[in-house]
């Protein structure tokens, strides 16, 4: 009773995160672990960038309405070939959802970058119980104008009692 009373009462903090780093251990703080990475060309400068995944290895109250959770991180550092280090061009601590509902699968489940640069980011929404509704979602970004532009989302819904499902693709640049 007295450890749920003092996680409740403090203020999680997320770390700093180093600014430049030779390796991926580099960037992760003491008290977290890798999750996912994906490596890919994403500033078009024919060097393989990163994209970390980041969770925090202890559980937490991020909220008062909220389970315990481990927090995430989201990071993505550009390599530079001429002192041979990664950047940090990105970081979320809002982005990545924790997996804080013991109800409902996990909702982080990967991420890739394609040939083009594209780094695509998925999540699904399925919950063992309390709701027969189920999705899925991919949200794909690039980098350009010096910022991640989002150019692209998917989803797909099923609601698992019914068969009724839907369908949507939006796609930001031609704006359909």
């Amino acid at each position: 009773m007295l450890t749920f009373g003092f996680a409740y009462g403090q203020d999680f903090l997320y770390p700093n995160i180093n600014a430049q780093g030779k390796d991926v251990e580099n960037f992760i703080p003491k008290g977290w672990m890798l999750l996912d990475s994906v490596q890919g060309d994403l500033n078009k400068d024919n060097f393989k960038d990163l994209v970390l995944v980041i969770q925090h290895i202890d559980s937490v109250m991020l909220d008062k309405y909220a389970d315990l959770a481990q927090p995430r991180m989201l990071l993505i550092l550009f390599y530079d070939n001429e002192s041979n280090l990664y950047n940090l061009a990105e970081k979320s601590e809002s982005f990545i959802l924790p997996h804080d509902n013991p109800n409902m699968t996990d909702p982080y489940v990967g991420m890739s970058i394609s040939s083009k640069g594209v780094l695509k980011m998925e999540f699904e929404f399925f919950a063992t119980m309390g709701s027969y509704g189920s999705s899925t979602s991919s949200y794909k970004f690039r980098y350009q104008n010096n910022e991640f532009a989002l150019i692209g989302a998917d989803d797909y819904y099923l609601h698992r009692a019914t068969g009724e499902f839907g369908e949507r693709s939006f796609n930001f640049l031609t704006k359909k």
